[in-house]
């Protein structure tokens, strides 16, 4: 059975790439859809240019106050802090009302980046924020928060534990949402 862990892990990696690639998109539909003044292509070119600008940002003097903190949580093995730090930071993102997806995925970049793609507390902060977004009827987001978590999740635990029925069952709720029946049956048979 060892062949498959590098599937797992590739599929991991793909799939948080396609987060950060769905987010940016879902940013520039949100901003198309936002702004009706103005002319669609000039939407375009800043929702691609603010995309931009958030990728080359370098991280505030809080958000690299926040890292080092979280680090340090991490290295000294303490994951029940970690994951109530790193929900705070992440609740505090979302209140911000200047806030939008670029923000949201740098965090979870920041988190993946610090702690390693397949950390418990990663997963699990991954499905919070996934579940939040379900609650809020954003099941895009949700779909990736919740898909990403499963994937880090599978890695971590056994087939039959109760935590991938959640992540699971979630997911299926996000899929109902996206309307997609098919995908959502396919998920709760799992």
């Amino acid at each position: 059975m060892r062949p498959r862990r590098p599937l797992l892990r590739m599929h991991a990696g793909i799939m948080a790439l396609m987060m950060l690639i769905l987010i940016g998109l879902a940013g520039v539909v949100q901003a198309q859809s936002n702004s009706a003044a103005s002319d669609p292509s000039d939407q375009e070119v800043e929702s691609v240019e603010d995309a931009s600008e958030a990728d080359t940002e370098e991280p505030s003097e809080q958000e690299q106050k926040e890292i080092a903190e979280l680090t340090a949580l991490a290295r000294d093995g303490r994951d029940d802090e970690l994951r109530q730090r790193a929900l705070e930071i992440l609740a505090e993102i979302q209140v911000d009302e200047e806030t939008g997806p670029a923000e949201i995925a740098g965090f979870f970049a920041s988190l993946d980046e610090t702690l390693g793609p397949n950390h418990p507390v990663f997963g699990s902060v991954l499905n919070d924020y996934g579940r939040d977004r379900l609650r809020a009827g954003d099941f895009p987001e949700a779909w990736r928060a919740l898909d990403r978590s499963l994937a880090v999740h599978r890695e971590l635990l056994a087939p039959e534990d109760l935590t991938l029925a959640s992540i699971l069952k979630d997911l299926a709720l996000a899929y109902d949402g996206l309307r997609l029946p098919g995908r959502a049956t396919q998920t709760r048979r799992h």
